[in-house]
């Protein structure tokens, strides 16, 4: 896989991507100089389907609030949204995989949908969002890494599939709020400091 030909095309920066270099082509994301609080995605942009969002892509951009990401998204690049100003999130169905840090510290956002193809989520990818109460995680998802839910101070509930096999360390240290847990019936292994400082 190959990105190349770096343009700004109305409000995005973008690359095109060589898909296993047999010319198949698709857009990755690289950044937003747009205005919008709630930003649509075009699931084209020059013909082009747009597959990713890229490393750093909306890191710190205060002024989104929603996003509707592309039907096509499959990736989700470290620290896409960091410190952004979401308040919900909404993943398309063919996305399965969400970065390393790629939320992190969304001290807005609230709730996140997860969809029923998500497979991976990245290490530390939503630590410190400190408003975010509940989560149900889709059957499809094989992985959650390091300190994903770090510091969700205020995360009460959540629902883990019956597929998920480990809780990796520190996974949802320090959740404080945290009452409401329900594992899967396959959950082998529950990893140090997995669930440390959840006091309630």
């Amino acid at each position: 896989m190959s990105y190349h030909e770096v343009y700004r095309c109305k409000e995005y920066t973008i690359y095109e991507n060589n898909l296993a270099d047999d010319f198949k082509y698709s857009v990755k994301i690289e950044g937003y100089y747009g205005i919008k609080c709630i930003v649509q995605f075009p699931d084209e942009i020059n013909g082009l389907t747009v597959t990713e969002i890229g490393k750093s892509a909306f890191w710190g951009n205060t002024r989104i609030k929603q996003i509707m990401l592309p039907e096509n998204l499959t990736k989700i690049s470290e620290f896409a949204f960091r410190e952004s100003g979401l308040i919900c999130v909404k993943f398309p169905q063919n996305l399965s995989e969400i970065g390393y840090g790629s939320f992190a510290k969304c001290s807005n956002l609230i709730e996140v949908k997860f969809n029923d193809n998500i497979e991976k989520i990245g290490d530390y990818a939503f630590e410190f969002c400190i408003k975010l109460e509940k989560i149900s995680f889709p059957e499809s998802l094989k992985s959650i890494g390091r300190s994903a839910f770090n510091e969700c101070v205020k995360l009460n509930q959540i629902i883990f599939n019956e597929s998920l096999e480990k809780i990796p360390e520190n996974a949802f240290s320090n959740c404080t709020k945290l009452k409401n847990i329900i594992f899967g019936d396959k959950l082998k292994e529950i990893g140090s400091s997995a669930f440390e400082g959840c006091i309630s």
